[in-house]
């Protein structure tokens, strides 16, 4: 298999899984989505959208790229909110911003999926690890940090491979 068709064939599947896993996650989470318009989150979700919308600057090894500061705010929601809360704002943020720099459908389409896959991975091991978020005005407890960390260390390594 050439090149081409070995990055056609991982794009594509990174589309149907990611689509798979966040339509999973939205049809049958624990359908607290009602939660996103709790002022916090609202907070959250807008700043991850300002994380897309203002890319970063990066000069390595003599050659320029962009980064947003986006998946900070995202694992916020999830610590936060819960795995629908982070889907919901990281996926709308993403999908806003994109199609405000008018990217092809295929990559806004990968670039959601990564996404969603990233997220439903560190959700996964949050929830395996710990019962985050909590209800109430504490979120989590300082015990929590391992699996917090944990998460972390998934979603940005499943967002980078």
């Amino acid at each position: 298999m050439s090149g081409s068709r070995r990055l056609h064939a991982y794009v594509a599947a990174v589309i149907v899984l990611g689509t798979i896993a966040a339509v999973a996650v939205l049809a049958f989470g624990s359908h607290e989505l009602s939660r996103l318009a709790e002022p916090e989150l609202l907070v959250l979700a807008a700043c991850t959208l300002l994380g897309e919308l203002l890319p970063l600057k990066v000069y390595a090894r003599g050659a320029e790229g962009e980064t947003v500061a986006s998946p900070p705010f995202a694992l916020a929601l999830l610590i936060a909110g819960g795995i629908e809360a982070a889907l919901v704002g990281l996926l709308l943020a993403n999908l806003i911003a994109d199609m405000i720099r008018r990217k092809p459908a295929h990559k806004i389409a990968f670039n959601m999926s990564q996404y969603a896959l990233s997220l439903v991975a560190a959700g996964a091991v949050l929830a395996a690890l710990s019962d985050v978020p909590r209800a109430g005005e504490v979120h989590f407890a300082p015990g929590d940090v391992p699996a917090i960390l944990a998460a972390a260390l998934v979603f940005f390594l499943v967002g980078t491979s």
